[in-house]
């Protein structure tokens, strides 16, 4: 445990004589993530600040603050699963779920077998590289990967789009704040990966400063097209919607719909780690 870990947990048990411990780190931990999104989902943000202002006075919110500080130097110092680390180490974990959150070393270990030697091919063939992680935790293997990334030169804010899933609320909040503050773009989500259920999800700011979603667009296209040349049937047809597709040897052709606009359901998402997955 780092000395902002230290002072983090301090400021947590300062704060833990009217509510417990969990409820503190919650509030925590849910306020961070809000003020993260806030910009790209004001509303909700707002019901949320509302709710924690009622809760705590100006002092108590300002210690909030204070901590939010020691994520984000720890963060700035080395990458590390920050708040897993004080969220276990406050005894914090359900184990009526089987809550525990792999220690980071491990996690770097799995990175680096994810992260291998063919990387430039998979970036040549599609720009990007695309991780999934579905019982995320705090987000410790997705922070690996990035720390991974960093280690070999690349720019995780660019080539990297993350999947994170977990069942726990908490869990997605501390992991939604962590991959913002690592400056990658990823699709946070609070669902049950195996009963392929979504309950709500987020992207982090780098989505949408980084403008992701014109090359969330771009790939997507291009696997459909890919998709309909390496088809059975070499009588396929891409239609616009638009307007009318000649075709005049009047062959039978299949129309194919690509919708654009669709936003990647990470709670549908198989279990793999596999580069260049397709979005569901």
């Amino acid at each position: 445990m780092n000395k902002y870990q230290s002072q983090f947990i301090k400021i947590m048990e300062g704060l833990a004589y009217r509510f417990s411990m969990w409820d503190v780190f919650n509030d925590f931990c849910s306020m961070a993530a809000w003020n993260l999104r806030q910009a790209f989902y004001p509303k909700e943000a707002a019901e949320v600040f509302k709710r924690l202002d009622e809760k705590y006075n100006q002092e108590q919110i300002s210690q909030f603050a204070q901590a939010f500080i020691c994520v984000v130097e720890s963060l700035e110092a080395g990458y590390g699963d920050f708040l897993g680390e004080c969220y276990m180490a406050m005894e914090l974990g359900k184990s009526q779920i089987g809550q525990f959150f792999t220690p980071y070393p491990v996690c770097k270990v799995m990175a680096k077998s994810t992260l291998d030697s063919d990387i430039e091919s998979k970036l040549n063939t599609c720009g990007y590289m695309t991780i999934c992680d579905p019982a995320c935790g705090a987000g410790a293997t997705l922070i690996a990967t990035v720390d991974i990334a960093r280690e070999q030169g690349l720019n995780p804010s660019e080539n990297l789009l993350l999947y994170a899933t977990d069942i726990d609320l908490l869990a997605t909040h501390m992991c939604y704040i962590q991959l913002s503050l690592c400056g990658v773009a990823a699709l946070v989500t609070h669902g049950d990966t195996l009963r392929m259920e979504t309950w709500s999800q987020y992207l982090t700011p780098v989505w949408f400063i980084n403008n992701w979603q014109v090359k969330y667009d771009t790939m997507k296209m291009l696997n459909a097209l890919k998709l309909v040349f390496q088809g059975e049937n070499d009588n396929v047809a891409i239609v616009d919607q638009s307007e009318d597709v000649e075709n005049p040897d009047n062959q039978e052709t299949h129309e194919v719909e690509i919708n654009m606009a669709e936003t990647p359901k990470a709670g549908q998402m198989a279990f793999d780690f596999m580069f260049e997955r397709e979005a569901v």
